[in-house]
């Protein structure tokens, strides 16, 4: 509130999505906010006019983190003069579904669509999801972030631009062995060794202190995964009537090879048996 105070020439309009919802004690409902903004509190579709320009401006805000119901159905301009823009925060079955088709179709000369963090447009380029201006976590490491400007000339004339956003420090995913990774010529090709990396390594066995050792180079290490034979094949589920079907000593002998990408030997089927003999000592059991 303070920051859009010293824009007191600029009209800010704002909603409660599903992550800042109007809560019992909200802090929304703590301050009155400055006089250039607009804040849609209310659970229903409401319009605003500009106080100056030939401008209506549409919102509604969340009073639960979840909201089922299609509140943007039946959604339309008050009246076909001036120009029609629709806030609207939402576009899956937990959060307000809509239909962006829709939406284009309903006469608003601009919908501002919120929630989907990776910017793009739906249906036509002025039905747009701006995106978050930050990447979040490492699903979005490959989105490009940006702030979209719209400049509305007169009606039916829209203008979109993207002003990209770099960040400071990136989230950047890499793979590789860890001498691939450790290798000067690798590194050295990097942006920056100082983003933030998920690093996935290939190597067959697991390497000693590996998150320790890679900070020495990748100072800003978030997460650390192995992708190698055991890592993907302990990732297969069996079905359950395949394994009904198999001996204890079957079983046991599946999980090993997959924990450890190598079959048991001799020595440990031996002992393997011996053990599964003595728990089902007295007892009728197929070996």
């Amino acid at each position: 509130n303070y920051l859009f105070s010293t824009i007191p020439d600029t009209r800010v309009y704002l909603m409660a999505g599903n992550h800042d919802f109007i809560s019992r004690d909200s802090f929304y409902c703590t301050f009155e906010w400055n006089s250039n903004v607009t804040f849609f509190k209310n659970r229903e579709l409401t319009c605003v006019k500009d106080p100056e320009l030939d401008v209506y401006v549409y919102g509604l805000s969340y009073y639960d983190r979840e909201i089922r119901e299609g509140l943007y159905d039946k959604a339309v301009p008050v009246q076909e003069e001036g120009i029609h823009i629709l806030l609207a925060h939402g576009g899956d079955e937990k959060h307000i579904p809509l239909s962006a088709a829709s939406l284009a179709a309903a006469g608003f000369d601009y919908v501002a669509l919120g929630h989907i963090h990776n910017a793009q447009h739906c249906s036509r380029e002025s039905v747009r999801y701006c995106g978050t201006l930050l990447k979040y976590s490492f699903s979005e490491c490959r989105h490009n972030k940006s702030v979209t400007v719209v400049e509305m000339k007169e009606k039916g004339d829209v203008e979109i631009s993207l002003v990209p956003l770099i960040p400071k420090r990136d989230l950047v995913e890499i793979k590789g062995t860890y001498d691939e990774l450790m290798q000067k010529s690798y590194w050295e090709k990097l942006n920056s060794k100082e983003d933030y990396f998920h690093i996935t390594l290939t190597d067959e066995e697991d390497v000693v202190d590996a998150i320790g050792r890679l900070r020495t180079v990748y100072t800003n290490i978030m997460k650390l995964d192995y992708d190698n034979r055991r890592t993907r094949a302990s990732g297969e589920i069996e079905k359950i009537e395949n394994v009904k079907e198999k001996s204890p000593i079957e079983i046991f002998e599946n999980l090993y090879e997959k924990q450890n990408a190598s079959a048991l030997n001799d020595e440990q089927t031996k002992l393997l048996k011996d053990i599964v003999k003595e728990v089902w000592e007295g007892e009728k059991c197929d070996l």
